[in-house]
């Protein structure tokens, strides 16, 4: 039955376009060779780091966009970007949580997404590798680290305080003397674009 299935699926047209044609699943073909065989459009991909990152992003946000820790290794679908870290990387996942749900970031992925209408912000892999990761002393690490612990035990829009936390080592890293000042620049900025966005 699952065969006759799909073999309907094959030729039935889907809004003018057959399926196998659609950018969603062309891209499973493989032409058989020695060492593997061949691979068809219904086929799912194997499972990668990608599929079960540590960290995923919507990729349409309608509000400020939130970073989420994946703890149960979870297989994240294709409607959020995935993270993960290789072996050589100076952060854990609790740290690049917390860099992720900074409001330096917020307004880094602001500035680099793509407004839709409505007032939905959408990302995308090439404009998160546009923003910039300030470099992080190794002393800083411990505490980005335990600071996104503290992220992950609450709701991330009920952190105020701990992601104001977070900004301050940020610029702190970054040189800035009068951390104050530029915190409320930062949440300013953020929600002028959040306004003009919406």
């Amino acid at each position: 039955s699952l065969d006759k299935y799909i073999r309907e699926a094959e030729v039935r047209p889907f809004k003018g376009k057959l399926i196998p044609e659609m950018s969603s699943v062309r891209t499973n073909v493989r032409k058989e060779t020695e060492s593997q065989p061949p691979r068809f459009w219904y086929m799912l991909p194997k499972l990668t780091k990608r599929h079960t990152g540590s960290l995923f992003i919507p990729r349409v946000n309608g509000d400020k966009v939130i970073a989420r820790i994946n703890e149960n290794d979870y297989v994240i679908d294709a409607n959020f970007i995935t993270v993960w870290l290789d072996s050589s990387s100076p952060f854990d996942e609790y740290a690049l949580l917390a860099l992720l749900n900074s409001q330096w970031w917020r307004l880094l992925f602001e500035e680099n997404g793509t407004v839709l209408g409505g007032g939905a912000l959408k990302l995308d892999a090439v404009q998160m590798k546009k923003v910039f990761i300030p470099s992080v002393s190794e002393e800083v690490l411990p505490k980005l680290s335990e600071l996104g612990m503290c992220l992950c035990q609450r709701m991330v829009s009920d952190s105020k305080e701990i992601i104001r936390q977070i900004d301050t080592e940020i610029l702190k890293e970054a040189g800035v003397k009068s951390t104050g000042q530029a915190l409320d620049q930062l949440s300013d900025f953020n929600e002028y674009y959040l306004n003009q966005r919406i």
